[in-house]
């Protein structure tokens, strides 16, 4: 059994990440604006991590904080490197 403030935390981050992916999705979906697609991709991989989180919750509290918030970062990061270059095409496009 993970230390109480290692279980608290792991499971506020399930919390975290599926409050945050349900609004990405309904966000994305309710506003299509360019490159939508993104933020629905990196809400629907929050939404998975968090629901992983929360199914083995007692017994992952100890590596799962690192491992899937690390996963969750990554994606993020890749979600706003796609945007930005899609907004830089849109603008050159205008531009033109």
């Amino acid at each position: 059994m993970a230390a109480p403030g290692g279980a608290a935390l792991t499971l506020l981050l399930a919390g975290l990440l599926i409050v945050a992916g349900v609004f990405k999705v309904a966000a994305a979906v309710s506003g299509h604006f360019f490159a939508w697609g993104w933020p629905l991709a990196s809400g629907v991989i929050d939404l998975v991590l968090g629901a992983m989180i929360w199914a083995e919750w007692p017994s992952s509290a100890l590596w799962v904080l690192g491992v899937f918030l690390g996963v969750s970062l990554v994606f993020r990061g890749v979600y706003w490197i796609a945007l930005g270059l899609s907004v830089r095409a849109v603008s050159r496009a205008a531009t033109a």
